[in-house]
């Protein structure tokens, strides 16, 4: 029997595709962001969605987790920058705990100090922000890029910053 996959409600629940099998539940499901809300540029994201309830030939799913795309990441870092990576570990409001995954690249190359400081700002501000949304509110903040513009807006008082992005976020 053929199974209609539905996104999350945050995405519409629009029909994402079809599956055939049993013990659907559990399975995860990767997707460019731009098959959810029609905008081709967002097709380096890509997002993990858990199959969670089957009913009626239908499959409702929930997101798992965040990812850009390793070719996108590479083609950020040049020479004469610098990449500062930062793993957090943050609750959520509605209590998930996750992992989020975070990367800086500078404009120009950055001393060892500068890059200790933007690290240390970019994780307190990671574990003071996070907690004030919600985990579906969150990934929808970082589908528009909202998240990372703030992030990159209150570093770059630090030092120049190209790109702030995160990287991976995952549900522990």
């Amino acid at each position: 029997m053929w199974y209609k996959i539905l996104a999350p409600k945050v995405f519409n629940e629009q029909e994402i595709g079809q599956t055939l099998g049993s013990n659907l539940v559990g399975r995860v499901v990767k997707l460019p962001l731009s098959r959810l809300i029609d905008d081709i540029t967002k097709q380096h994201i890509h997002l993990f969605l858990r199959l969670k309830e089957v009913e009626d030939g239908v499959v409702r799913t929930e997101i798992k987790g965040y990812e850009l795309s390793r070719a996108y990441l590479a083609r950020l870092v040049r020479r004469r920058t610098s990449r500062i990576d930062s793993i957090d570990r943050v609750k959520t409001k509605d209590g998930k705990e996750i992992v989020v995954k975070s990367m800086l690249i500078t404009a120009h190359k950055a001393t060892q100090r500068q890059r200790y400081l933007l690290r240390k700002r970019l994780s307190q501000y990671i574990q003071k922000v996070v907690p004030e949304y919600n985990w579906e509110a969150f990934i929808l903040a970082l589908a528009v890029g909202r998240f990372q513009s703030e992030i990159k807006r209150r570093l770059k008082k630090i030092y120049p910053i190209r790109h702030a992005e995160i990287r991976k976020v995952e549900l522990c």
